[in-house]
């Protein structure tokens, strides 16, 4: 009762139990759930009331609108550092396509170092298993911090598509894979097209990605508990559509520990490796960087070294406290550095910087501002900066 637009076949793919089985409630509770994770309905109700032959099952269902509408702020996360980006975003889509859960939609996204729009098709189910695919369309244009980052003139233009599938397993674990194919033109906006050594290049990139997730954090913008375990495994063969060839390899994991009552320590390791095949080198947009408010935080954003490379390494610790009323403190070190070369890779010879931060905690979002200082600094580099973001650094 109450499926106008659910596909009554679709709903009861959803239910553990059939005809004629024993009763059993928590295959009720299952079943319950099931249907909430398709994210069609708002409210499920499943009442098991006895009858004169046995017992049966009493469905009450209510809908969510199938058209949404959002906008407002979005805090992404870039692969090679786990940066988070303030931005704008706004999406339009349908979520109940045929009646079989099936979302298109269309989105854009718009942030100081990105500008996005791509439309999406998401089907929920795959050869009878809950196994989300996605297919999306879309075009980029990113621009890369150099001399000055507030200008930056080296700009990314990217169109592509990209196939996915997500699998969620037991104990939290999220599986997905995907293959996608991106057209990537990477140029110098300030130099004259006449020049013989403009920088303008157009690569076709195309590979297959694996990742490994397993998230038990109690918020993701604000963890006092649980833990974070990633690991994304990319490689560029011969024969998929690329002229690059290459493997690529980032893992991460943050820990968060209450020490007592809204005291936290926290900590993240991340790593990432990469290379090219047969001695090719990575066009910079594919290669890592480090620097800015979530991983060395005495350095503007992706500026950790003056390139980027094929290896990163990245440590912070962190020790969260309250102040007063919507105020909080905390007291950081961050050491990382990036790595020319995956042979390069040293965990003992990283750029370092403490400092100490402030939260606070509004209505809508946690705000933080903190001061990095940079040690041992060189020349040309501040003694310090200071850097605001949304949510916690990590």
């Amino acid at each position: 009762e109450g499926n106008k637009s659910t596909d009554l076949r679709y709903i009861r793919r959803q239910f553990t139990f059939k005809e004629g089985d024993p009763v059993d409630y928590s295959r009720v509770n299952l079943t319950r759930k099931n249907l909430y994770d398709t994210r069609q309905f708002r409210r499920v109700d499943l009442n098991v009331i006895k009858e004169n032959n046995g017992y049966a099952t009493e469905t009450k269902l209510n809908e969510n609108p199938p058209w949404n509408f959002r906008y407002g702020f979005a805090v992404t996360n870039q692969l090679q550092t786990s940066d988070r980006e303030l931005g704008v975003t706004t999406d339009f889509s349908y979520s109940n396509l045929l009646g079989k859960a099936i979302t298109t939609g269309v989105s854009m996204k718009y942030t100081r170092e990105e500008r996005e729009a791509r439309t999406f098709g998401s089907i929920p189910v795959f050869a009878g298993r809950n196994a989300t695919t996605t297919a999306t369309l879309f075009r980029r244009r990113e621009f890369h911090a150099d001399a000055d980052p507030l200008n930056p003139t080296v700009i990314t233009d990217l169109w592509g598509f990209t196939v996915q599938q997500q699998w969620r397993l037991r104990n939290r674990y999220i599986l997905s894979y995907d293959y996608s194919y991106k057209r990537n033109r990477t140029f110098d906006k300030n130099l004259d097209p006449n020049d013989p050594f403009a920088f303008d290049i157009t690569i076709p990139i195309a590979r297959f990605n694996g990742t490994l997730t397993r998230d038990t954090r109690d918020d993701i913008l604000n963890a006092s508990r649980g833990t974070l375990l990633s690991n994304s495994f990319e490689v560029a063969p011969p024969g998929v559509g690329s002229s690059i060839k290459f493997l690529k390899n980032y893992t991460q994991y943050f820990r968060f520990r209450p020490v007592k009552q809204r005291l936290v320590w926290a900590s993240a390791v991340r790593a990432g490796f990469a290379q090219g095949f047969g001695g090719q080198d990575l066009i910079p947009s594919e290669k890592f960087r480090a620097g800015g408010g979530t991983t060395v935080r005495a350095f503007q954003q992706d500026q950790l070294t003056s390139l980027s490379g094929n290896a990163l390494f990245v440590v912070n610790q962190e020790l969260r406290f309250p102040l007063l009323w919507r105020f909080s403190g905390v007291m950081f070190f961050d050491a990382g550095n990036v790595y020319s070369t995956a042979r390069d890779f040293n965990p003992f010879r990283l750029r370092y910087s403490p400092g100490i931060g402030i939260r606070i905690e509004t209505p809508l979002v946690l705000v933080r501002f903190d001061l990095g200082l940079n040690l041992f600094r060189r020349f040309g580099e501040p003694r310090s900066r200071l850097s605001f973001g949304v949510g916690q650094a990590f």
